[in-house]
């Protein structure tokens, strides 16, 4: 939420916001922010909060492609075999107490993150806390409270006795020059990925640090945030299959890993004490935590991986599936348009259906589509049975000078006009906003419409004032918001279709 207060966030009835892990990590630095008091304390947030993994942020920068990619602004024609893949679409039933998160993360129901503990499934069943829940024997992660010792070596993972989980990970062999077979990587971000984790040079100052899946965890942790993600590779679409094969068994290691780490933060009595020597090891330093945070439940997501390919997506399906997460996240790269991302959507649905099928005593986990926001793309997800999504659309238009309006809205203004618009946003740079004292919408009543007309919206963008990112992102936030809350009274109703018309121009 850049250069917006958080009081206009919750006036704008935001239930959950998403911060960055990548980002944090390279400056205030979570162990820093764990020091204020976390996350919660240090932006004045009392709602829920979900973390990336640092993953996402990373690769992106590395690839330069894959934001791209996963968005589907790259226009490539499409395989004529890919094309084929297309099914038809089918509604699938939907669970009102599920979350939808839009890029301040928008809840499907209240309730679902409400202070009551019920809500984050802090009993144990709900978190998978039991040991039998994290490993099929004791050989699985063989830990007890002897390995809980504060010696950082007492804690690392042997890969053999990962490699003993039920599916078979390490069929794929990884070598530390897997990084080789990426053309056009950003060597300035990503220096190597290998099976330790991605060695990344700091845009801040330039030092070079290691993301693995336990410092990700462990940010995670010390940022305080409610919901967590694993770390996984989010591979571009250029790469060859057996590049994105070889990619997603790795994930599903790191995602080992990650479940590993997160065991230790709820079992191990001393882990803030670990924490505290481990930082000061590696930073090779000596400095004193003022202020230890309580540990707090937090949930965590897999992610399914697999690139475009059906059986990857499968294979990574049946694994993510198979371990005892919270909600489970569709990452990667989905396609270069929206035929083969609503293609893949619907592979990777119809599999979860399948594992859900076949587990019928597990309780339904959440599902999560990362990165995705535009409209039409939310309402082919809930179609689809998928619960909850994040995206930075709604800021990111605000701060270009852009604003959300329905579709009663963009008609309006297309007759002004003379002619088309085929986006769900309008800039407000327009000369016919120029003397126009209309609010941006007539229907919203957001602090921006209920305060400052299109004219001196149209005067901000034209003197670039700072406040016109500020002014819009309110607007674009509240919007998302209203249509989430419509979304879920159609969901309820059995009126989904009739919200969709208004909402999105057909």
């Amino acid at each position: 939420m850049k250069s917006t207060p958080i009081d206009f966030i919750k006036k704008s009835d935001t239930q959950i916001i998403l911060s960055n892990t990548f980002h944090l990590l390279i400056q205030p630095k979570p162990h820093v922010v764990f020091q204020l008091g976390g996350l919660h304390k240090f932006m004045n947030w009392d709602g829920p909060i979900l973390t990336d993994s640092g993953g996402y942020q990373l690769f992106s920068m590395a690839y330069g492609t894959v934001s791209n990619e996963i968005k589907r602004k790259n226009n490539t024609s499409v395989n004529e075999s890919v094309k084929k893949k297309k099914k038809n679409v089918k509604i699938r039933e939907h669970n009102s107490t599920n979350i939808c998160i839009t890029d301040t993360i928008t809840s499907k129901d209240k309730n679902s993150f409400s202070d009551n503990k019920n809500s984050f499934s802090n009993n144990k069943n709900s978190f998978s806390e039991d040991k039998n829940n994290f490993s099929e024997d004791k050989n699985n992660f063989s830990e007890d409270k002897n390995n809980f010792s504060e010696d950082k070596n007492n804690f690392s993972e042997d890969k053999k006795k990962i490699s003993k989980k039920k599916m078979d990970i390490n069929n794929t062999t990884v070598t530390d020059d897997d990084d080789n077979d990426i053309k056009n990587i950003n060597n300035k971000i990503i220096i190597k990925i290998n099976e330790e984790g991605a060695v990344y040079k700091s845009y801040y100052d330039g030092s070079t640090n290691v993301l693995t899946p336990e410092l990700s965890i462990q940010s995670q942790y010390l940022l305080g945030s409610d919901l967590i993600v694993v770390l996984d590779e989010c591979t571009p679409y250029n790469v060859s299959k057996e590049y994105t094969e070889k990619s997603m068994h790795r994930s599903h290691r790191w995602y080992i890993r990650c479940l590993s780490e997160f065991y230790k933060i709820n079992h191990m009595l001393n882990y803030n004490n670990y924490l505290y020597k481990l930082y000061n090891k590696t930073c090779k330093s000596d400095i004193k935590w003022d202020v230890l945070v309580k540990k707090k439940k937090q949930a965590l997501y897999g992610i399914i991986q697999g690139g475009i390919y059906e059986d990857l997506r499968k294979k990574s399906c049946d694994f993510v599936c198979s371990l005892p997460f919270f909600g489970i996240c569709i990452g990667g790269s989905l396609g270069v348009n929206k035929e083969m991302m609503y293609s893949v959507i619907n592979d990777t649905m119809n599999y979860l259906s399948q594992n859900i099928e076949n587990k019928t005593k597990k309780k339904k986990r959440p599902i999560h589509l990362l990165g995705i926001g535009k409209i039409k793309d939310i309402f082919y997800g809930v179609k689809q049975g998928i619960d909850t999504f994040d995206c930075v659309i709604p800021t990111r238009l605000a701060r270009h000078g852009y604003f959300l309006c329905n579709v009663q809205t963009i008609q309006n203004i297309e007759k002004i006009l003379c002619r088309n618009v085929n986006n769900e946003y309008i800039k407000i740079k327009l000369n016919i906003f120029k003397t126009d004292s209309k609010p941006l919408e007539t229907c919203c009543s957001c602090y921006t419409c209920t305060n400052y007309t299109r004219a001196y919206l149209h005067h901000l963008y034209k003197i670039n004032d700072n406040l016109l990112g500020t002014l819009l992102t309110v607007h674009n936030v509240s919007y998302m918001n209203r249509l989430m809350k419509e979304i879920r009274v159609g969901i309820k109703n059995e009126t989904l279709d009739q919200v969709e018309q208004k909402w999105t121009k057909q």
